[in-house]
């Protein structure tokens, strides 16, 4: 799977109608879910319903990008969004030296724990999880409700906290929240 190349079909058999996503539509549509989600738009199967999604969020999408997304596509892209969030959480889940570089936002870890997580998962589709910038993950956990392991503790980023305050907090640097 490459991550940044997510596109999808409208899912009507027959139809070849193909919708690319552009990171600037990624970046506004995570955006307008984050703050979706810090609203309490959500239902309480924590999943956005049809109709939120089709009159709150993706008119101001369709507005600010220019594009004419549908809830099809919507769907496509949560789909991409949660590709990433799993793939992190299940090498965060596997090997505890992982973490995201605040300053690059690339998963970072030794090389044994790497070697563990591939021979772990014998799953040689998540090679890109070495070369892809997850500097969205923080804000994918917020729509997901996910923590983010920083090696020394797990914090809950569906409460706000960033992956650099974890970061700091895990130093020492933060006091108590």
């Amino acid at each position: 799977m490459d991550p940044s190349n997510q596109g999808d079909a409208s899912g009507n058999e027959g139809n070849s109608a193909y919708s690319s996503w552009s990171n600037e539509e990624r970046e506004v549509l995570l955006s307008l879910l984050v703050d979706a989600t810090k609203r309490g738009w959500k239902d309480k199967n924590g999943s956005f319903n049809k109709r939120t999604v089709e009159t709150l969020i993706l008119p101001v999408l369709n507005q600010k990008c220019g594009c004419t997304k549908t809830h099809e596509n919507y769907k496509s892209a949560m789909k991409w969004f949660r590709k990433r969030f799993d793939v992190v959480n299940e090498a965060f889940k596997i090997g505890s030296g992982f973490g995201i570089n605040p300053s690059n936002g690339f998963l970072e870890a030794p090389e044994e724990v790497w070697t563990d997580y591939f021979k772990a998962t014998s799953n040689k589709t998540h090679k890109w999880i070495r070369t892809t910038a997850f500097d969205d993950y923080d804000d994918i956990c917020i729509i997901f409700g996910g923590k983010a392991a920083t090696g020394k503790v797990t914090v809950d980023v569906s409460q706000n906290v960033t992956l650099r305050e974890s970061m700091k907090i895990s130093r020492g640097v933060v006091g108590n929240l």
